[in-house]
């Protein structure tokens, strides 16, 4: 798949608190393997702007996201989503650890358009999550050849809870699961 993408950023003050816009239209060019099999291409976004206000209180964050997509295909079902997703963390830290509880509130809407036998529907998803990310530090220092350092151990814990929903009523516009790295270890949503 081919990556056609046009997008246009905005940073701005609002309410004492820092608003970050992000506007795209993507498409992909879908090019064949050699063996004749076709390949699935991905939805495109036509448009999807992206924004997140975010504000601090003393040891509390304060972050709204929104989104809204329209997702085209030409062999799919297509439809808009709508994304909402307020969310408050508090950041307790000192030397030795911290501590960062997060509630949010993920509310979903979508506008599907009718699709073969299918007339046009609206489904709704609302979802409560709680996180915890917490971590420890211990050091020591100690001599070699001479020579100072400091020897760290960092254990850390991060807990999620989403409670399930079936969501199979739902299409899958553009979800994908994440690659496996270091910093997804301590993403609230694997997808």
């Amino acid at each position: 798949n081919q990556n056609r993408q046009a997008w246009l950023n905005h940073n701005t003050s609002l309410l004492g608190g820092n608003l970050n816009s992000f506007l795209t239209v993507q498409k992909y060019q879908t090019l064949q393997n050699n063996d004749g099999s076709t390949v699935e291409e991905p939805y495109a976004l036509m448009p999807r702007l992206s924004s997140t206000w975010q504000k601090n209180y003393g040891p509390a964050s304060v972050d709204i996201f929104g989104q809204i997509t329209r997702f085209e295909h030409d062999i799919k079902q297509n439809g808009t989503r709508v994304v909402l997703y307020p969310s408050v963390q508090w950041h307790f830290a000192n030397q030795w650890g911290f501590v960062h509880p997060k509630l949010g509130w993920h509310l979903t809407r979508y506008q599907l358009d009718g699709f073969n036998s299918t007339p046009a529907r609206k489904a709704t998803r609302s979802l409560p999550i709680v996180s915890v990310d917490s971590g420890l530090t211990f050091e020591r220092e100690f001599r070699f050849r001479k020579q100072g350092y400091v020897q760290t151990l960092e254990p850390r814990l991060f807990y999620t809870y989403i409670p399930t929903k079936d969501q199979s009523d739902l299409p899958n516009f553009d979800a994908s699961e994440n690659s496996f790295t270091f910093g997804q270890l301590f993403r609230e949503n694997r997808f």
